[in-house]
């Protein structure tokens, strides 16, 4: 049987091994000290131990009135399969439903697992991050269809990576002639011409 304990547990926790236990539960790896802030400044913390062992976390986000999100759910893979996981989900749906509705976005393989817990998809759910944020989510296969701007500024992005190893966009000097006061810094800028593809508009 797993021991849940809440937030007021945070002060012993071992955080080199809740980064193991969710780079295993493959949830990516994680900056040590970015993980425990993450986990100080969440409203609730799930921490569940076996035989005194740090197995399984997770934590919350919640404005305790309308609407919680759910984040970094993770069993070692050496317990999963045992009940440890339904143990866990049962605690978090006990203390958040009161508070109304649960978000979360779930690693592919892991969507029905959620389901089980009374999850269902949403058809108008939608997540704004940095560019390279966006990307990576995109790679990760969280987000179905990427926004026309960031598709655009991942074209000229590989655009200009290619061009920058083999010139394959074509560039051409400015013709205007540098002036005696050195309006142009003693020589005239660089112009790229950037054919943009068919559909990208912004």
């Amino acid at each position: 049987m797993m021991v849940i304990e809440g937030k007021e547990a945070i002060v012993r926790v071992d955080w080199q091994r809740v980064r193991t236990i969710i780079a295993e539960a493959g949830l990516n790896e994680r900056d040590v000290q970015q993980l425990e802030q993450a986990f100080r400044q969440s409203t609730f913390c799930w921490f569940g131990y076996e035989n005194g062992q740090l197995i399984a976390v997770a934590r919350a986000i919640s404005d305790c009135t309308w609407s919680s999100y759910l984040a970094d759910v993770a069993i070692v893979p050496a317990r999963q399969g045992q009940g440890y996981g339904q143990q866990l989900m049962l605690a978090i749906r006990e203390q958040l439903l009161p508070f109304g509705k649960i978000f979360i976005y779930a690693v592919a393989d892991k969507i029905t697992f959620y389901q089980r817990f009374g999850f269902a998809m949403l058809t108008t759910g939608m997540v704004c991050a940095s560019e390279e944020g966006m990307q990576k989510m995109q790679e990760q296969g969280y987000i179905r269809q990427p926004c026309k701007l960031t598709l655009r500024n991942a074209w000229l992005k590989r655009v200009n990576q290619a061009q920058a190893v083999r010139g394959g966009v074509r560039a051409r000097k400015d013709t205007l002639p540098a002036t005696r006061t050195g309006r142009y810094g003693g020589a005239p800028p660089t112009w790229f011409s950037l054919p943009i593809p068919h559909g990208y508009s912004c």
